[in-house]
């Protein structure tokens, strides 16, 4: 049997035990390739631009979505109003065979007092003889300000089809959804 080969002189001190310097005789290989925390990093940051993408695509559909509710909001009360007077219009047109003017229904200047977002209530005739109710807005939105409601009395009851404002600004019950 043959003796191991001599180690380098720099490997050993004086005493026999090895130098604080030298590297152990089975040193692990170098590694290779990321590191556990590059990866998580990586996957994170992948993680955020996919949230911010999905955050941005909900508030673009959340956003005109909230502004059309709130807008909604703000007509319901006037809305409610030109609904309690339809009975009294209703009632009146039966007493004189006229539909009744603002002069006829009373009190109508405190509605839009109390109603910051009414800019005119006009009640009276329509050309083909009904009666009607006629709201018109301020101070909501910039698509809705300045746009009517028109309420008219037909034989089948009262309907809030007319007037200029848009269809996705009226309630339920006031969109048409069986002409144009």
């Amino acid at each position: 049997m043959s003796a191991p080969p001599p180690l380098p002189p720099d490997a050993y001190n004086a005493a026999g035990t090895p130098h604080p310097s030298a590297s152990p005789p089975f040193a692990p290989p170098p590694k290779r390739g990321m590191s556990g925390c590059a990866i998580a990093a990586i996957i994170g940051a992948v993680a955020m631009v996919l949230g911010v993408f999905v955050i941005g695509i909900l508030a673009a559909i959340a956003m005109p979505a909230y502004n059309d509710y709130t807008v909604r909001a703000k007509l319901a009360v006037p809305e409610s109003y030109a609904r309690s007077l339809q009975d009294s219009v209703d009632r009146l047109h039966e007493d004189s065979g006229e539909c009744p003017d603002n002069a006829a229904l009373g009190d109508v200047g405190s509605a839009l007092a109390n109603n910051p977002n009414l800019e005119s209530l006009e009640a009276g005739a329509l050309d083909n003889g009904h009666c009607a109710i006629e709201l018109r807005f301020k101070d909501i939105n910039q698509a809705v300000d300045g746009k009517t409601l028109l309420f008219e009395s037909a034989e089948d009851g009262w309907n809030c089809y007319g007037g200029t404002l848009e269809s996705r600004y009226r309630s339920p019950r006031c969109r048409n959804t069986i002409s144009p």
